[in-house]
């Protein structure tokens, strides 16, 4: 199950009302139980960071992995992607993309994350995402002309 926040935001507000009613019976100084629920504080919010950007079932780790690795081994080719296509104008847009446009395209498709294909490809992420872009509007720029024309 993942990390839920406020949970266990509302679980250390209860636990502080609690441990200050005890400190405050104990007669305990003001200053001090200032210094207790700071620290209390910084302890709590250091954990949640940690819990946060970690899987805390493993099971949901590896249901997730082999979820990946599935999505992977499902392989679309570009001639699949260009079968598939019924719109004449994207069709003819899709076979002008350059060999690094189709491999982006089709490594989406399989599973691959930005990061995975800029790997791959030797360029960052951001290169990626602007040749999707130029997709996008090529996409979109062939959407208003059809849309015009009817």
């Amino acid at each position: 199950m993942a990390y839920n926040k406020r949970v266990a935001e509302l679980k250390y507000l209860k636990m502080k009302k609690e441990n200050e009613e005890i400190m405050r019976r104990e007669l305990f100084d003001e200053a001090n139980i200032i210094i207790i629920n700071n620290f209390d504080k910084e302890q709590f919010n250091s954990n949640r960071r940690f819990y946060e950007h970690e899987y805390t079932n493993m099971e949901d780790y590896f249901t997730y992995q082999e979820s990946m690795y599935n999505r992977k081994n499902e392989t679309v080719s570009f001639s699949d992607i260009l079968d598939d296509i019924g719109n004449m104008n994207l069709f003819n847009i899709a076979k002008s993309f350059d060999n690094i446009s189709v491999f982006i395209i089709i490594n989406l498709i399989n599973g691959y994350s930005v990061k995975e294909i800029a790997s791959m490809l030797g360029i960052t992420p951001r290169a990626v995402n602007l040749r999707l872009q130029k997709i996008r509007r090529k996409i979109l720029a062939m959407n208003e002309s059809e849309s015009i024309n009817q």
